[in-house]
């Protein structure tokens, strides 16, 4: 009988203990960490105007994408990425259709990597190799676009 008391009793225990964890919030915490220590960067791109695969070496590459996830929220994220995408108005304007029904853009987008070498500089990339190296999305690039 007393057995059976004690169990009941380090179940009880058990209970309150995964419920304060998650209360506190410990777990996600520490979930977040690894999330945030865990990003990868894309595959390869093959670019073949910019060379931006052989301008930007492996090591940089991770050093860029580190610094940019040990931002702290998602708004200096977003900041960051902004102050790399140059709006460029479009110079020329060729369509197969007549100019009515030809949809025109308006706006081209350059994009740069901001390395530390022997001072700050900013490498011109293309967008198959922006996204990898900062291990955004296509959705999180357009988002920042439109802001």
């Amino acid at each position: 009988m007393a057995s059976s008391s004690c169990d009941s009793d380090l179940s009880e225990q058990k209970d309150n203990t995964t419920k304060k964890g998650k209360k506190m919030g410990r777990m996600s915490d520490v979930m977040k960490k690894m999330r945030l220590q865990s990003h990868e960067q894309g595959p390869p791109w093959n670019c073949t105007r910019l060379k931006c695969h052989e301008a930007i070496n492996k090591e940089e590459r991770k050093s860029v994408l580190q610094k940019f996830y040990n931002l702290s929220t998602n708004d200096e994220q977003n900041a960051y990425l902004c102050e790399l995408i140059t709006i460029i108005p479009v110079q020329r304007r060729r369509s197969r259709q007549t100019e009515e029904e030809a949809k025109f853009h308006t706006t081209a987008f350059s994009y740069k990597v901001r390395m530390k070498r022997e001072d700050v500089i900013e490498i011109p990339v293309c967008y198959k190799a922006f996204k990898p190296i900062h291990g955004i999305s296509k959705d999180k690039l357009n988002f920042c676009k439109n802001l």
